[in-house]
């Protein structure tokens, strides 16, 4: 629940109100609760290069939001607070996993994991007047896109995630995050999106953020 369901739930209310480009700064406190939830209840080792790391990785992410044009200042502090919560939850979730499920396959965790979060989705789904099937190419298409989200970017994603969880760490494992503007970024380029200087210059404070918390691993 704290990995999957509330987090995706404060995520998709929240971005109604808040800017894609301002959750995803704000999905970069991920690593920053994993530290702080680690040390204080889970006796998490954390050294100065892992700490500083971090600082300069969410550093580069506020930088890469300012460069980018559109960016909106905070409108609603109530929805962006929610995404704050989210990360909490994958912070808590992180640490969690890593403390009392590192000795059990990272498929057997995802299986549990969301076939528990079913129960609670499948009540929500129904109580919003999801439409049955319906042939409009509208329908499919929204429906097919969810669908290959839910494979690809949840199922998979989280098994090969606990898998570095149990590894690399759980430090690690979060900066993972910092590689969701990156690879915005060269689907961009696929795309023939402009790419300025001051972006590339930010990715490369990300990228350097990264490596000095994990050089000494």
């Amino acid at each position: 629940m704290l990995g999957s369901f509330f987090p995706a739930y404060l995520f998709c209310i929240a971005e109604t109100r808040v800017d894609s480009a301002l959750a995803g700064m704000l999905n970069a406190l991920t690593p920053v609760f994993v530290i702080l939830i680690g040390v204080l209840f889970y006796k998490l080792p954390v050294s100065w290069s892992k700490i500083s790391g971090v600082a300069v990785a969410l550093a580069g992410s506020v930088l890469l939001l300012f460069a980018q044009t559109g960016f909106n200042r905070l409108e609603h502090p109530l929805y962006a607070g929610m995404i704050v919560l989210a990360t909490l939850c994958y912070g808590w979730n992180v640490n969690l996993v890593k403390k009392h499920l590192s000795h059990v396959n990272a498929l057997d965790v995802v299986a549990v994991a969301l076939v528990g979060c079913s129960v609670p989705s499948l009540w929500i789904l129904i109580s919003t007047g999801f439409p049955v099937f319906s042939a409009d190419q509208g329908f499919i298409i929204s429906l097919s896109a969810a669908v290959a989200l839910g494979i690809a970017g949840t199922a998979l994603a989280s098994v090969l995630f606990y898998k570095l969880i149990r590894s690399a760490g759980v430090v690690f494992a979060s900066m993972v995050t910092y590689a969701i503007p990156v690879v915005a970024i060269l689907w961009g380029l696929v795309f023939r999106e402009a790419l300025g200087w001051a972006a590339v210059g930010c990715l490369l404070i990300i990228l350097a953020g990264v490596y000095w918390a994990n050089r000494a691993r």
